[in-house]
Formats: C-alpha cells, structure tokens, sequence
C-alpha cells in the first residue's frame, strides 16, 4: 500500500519491488532495486526516510521518523525480520539483524553487523566495521573476512529473491511533457499548476532532449516543461495547459513512470524523483 502523507507523497527509482501488504507512506525515497517484503512498513510523516540502492527491508520490519530525526538506511544493507529502525542513521554495507531495535539518533557505521535481538539505545555510535551485539547493544569485535562475505551474500541474494517474488512498485505518477515559447510563460504555467495543486512538481528545461530525439527542429527561446503528476490527474493537468498555453497548438505527452525508469529518454528516470520549483 502506497499511501500519502501531508503533502508527501512516496518516491521510487528503478526496480523498485514491493509486497502488497507492504505500507509505505509519506515522505520515503527509495533508490534503485530496493526491495520491500510482506508487512513490512515505512513512514515518513515526521521527517524524511531515504533507503539507499539494493537495500532490503524484510518482512514485519517498521522505519519510522521522529521530529527532527529522519530514517537514513545506506546502499547494499539488509534489515532483517521484524526489526525495528527508528529516527536513526545505518551507513552502507551493513546487516541488521532479526529483531533488532535501533532508537533515536544512533548511528550504525558503514559495514557493520547488528546482531538478531540486538537494543542500539539512543544516540548510540557504532563504528565502521564493527559487529554489535547486546542489550544495551555495544560494539563486541571488528568484521571479519567472513563476515564482509555474508554481508554481500545477503543483499545480492535479495535482490534476486525480490526479482521472483515481488511486484514491481509504482507510485502511481507519470511525467507530462509540454513547451512554452520562453521562460515567463513556462514559469506562469508552471506555478499555476502547483498552486492548483495538479501537479507535485514541475521542472524548467531548455528544449533540447526531447525535441532532438523527436527530430523537430524548435524555436532557441522555447523552454520545455516536465511535469509530475498523478496518473489519474493528468485530464485536468492537460486541460489546465490548453487553457493557459500560448500556443494555438500546445502538446502534452503522458510517459508513464513504470519500474522507474522509460524506454523514452535517460532522464525521465530522474524525473520521478524530482523536487518542487521553488
């Protein structure tokens, strides 16, 4: 389930997997090929989460926030069954264990092992390369060899478990492509369609990409519009562009942001993640 929070709304990039039973709501970003298992819940109604690329979030796991204190999960890491991560900071390459807790403000450093059952009080610091065991938690030796293995083992196993079983994710938006005859009438347009709230968030671009790969030549002064919207907003975000553009015939494409990324062009992609114009 893929739900909404304030004004936030989930970000995917590509190969994104998820179960159906799966909650994911709010202001969580999730990078490339990350997978989230059955019952598994990520919120970010507080603060931020951002879930680095190839990290699993196994079944039952919750990420949530605190004020102030956002979820920053890194690249290649596993979270195990049932453990909790909470306001606090994992670095890359890390194991978190089955039933782990991880409180407020700690910070596990980058390669390290948190062991099955495993209580990281608050504010704690782990550092790089440690594997950390207990209740409260403490650092208990370096990584091993052996351990730096499993660690790899664990992550790429994953993603190829994520591969068989699990759903690609959407978050349910696509990229509308428009021009404008300059920067004034792109940026009125654009502002319009936020502060109608149509569209989450637009961004200005010279024409260029687009237009070359459709073999158009274009005016220099032509600015290109890419805007991202719901899927089932884009009628009104397309009648709020006919009635404003200045053009007698404005264009409006629907490219759909599936598995994050487009057989159409490199940068829808990062079109799917894009922030609000300021």
């Amino acid at each position: 389930m893929i739900l909404s929070c304030e004004a936030h709304s989930p970000q995917f990039g590509g190969e994104v997997r998820a179960a159906e039973s799966a909650v994911i709501a709010g202001d969580v970003h999730l990078a490339r090929r990350v997978s989230i298992w059955h019952g598994a819940v990520l919120r970010g109604d507080a603060a931020p989460i951002r879930i680095g690329e190839n990290t699993n979030i196994q079944d039952n796991a919750v990420v949530h926030v605190s004020v102030d204190l956002p979820v920053i999960v890194g690249k290649n890491v596993t979270v195990g069954h049932g453990a909790i991560i909470h306001g606090c900071t994992v670095g890359d390459a890390c194991i978190v264990g089955m039933g782990a807790v991880l409180l407020d403000g700690c910070v596990i450093g980058a390669g390290s092992l948190v062991g099955a059952g495993a209580l990281v009080t608050p504010k704690t610091v782990i550092p790089p390369g440690s594997v950390c065991l207990g209740a409260p938690a403490k650092a208990a030796r370096a990584v091993t060899d052996h351990d730096r293995s499993e660690i790899q083992d664990m992550y790429q196993k994953y993603m190829s478990y994520a591969r068989a079983e699990l759903p690609v994710a959407s978050s349910g938006y696509c990229v509308a492509l428009t021009s404008c005859a300059g920067q004034a009438d792109a940026e009125a347009l654009a502002r319009a369609l936020l502060e109608e709230r149509l569209a989450a968030c637009v961004q200005l671009r010279p024409v260029s990409s687009f237009y070359r790969w459709k073999g158009e030549i274009v005016g220099e002064s032509e600015v290109q519009l890419v805007i991202k919207c719901r899927r089932e907003a884009f009628p009104a975000v397309r009648e709020a562009v006919l009635r404003r553009h200045t053009y007698e015939v404005p264009e409006l494409v629907a490219l759909p942001i599936v598995d994050g990324n487009s057989e159409y062009l490199d940068w829808i992609d990062e079109a799917a993640s894009m922030q609000p114009l300021n």
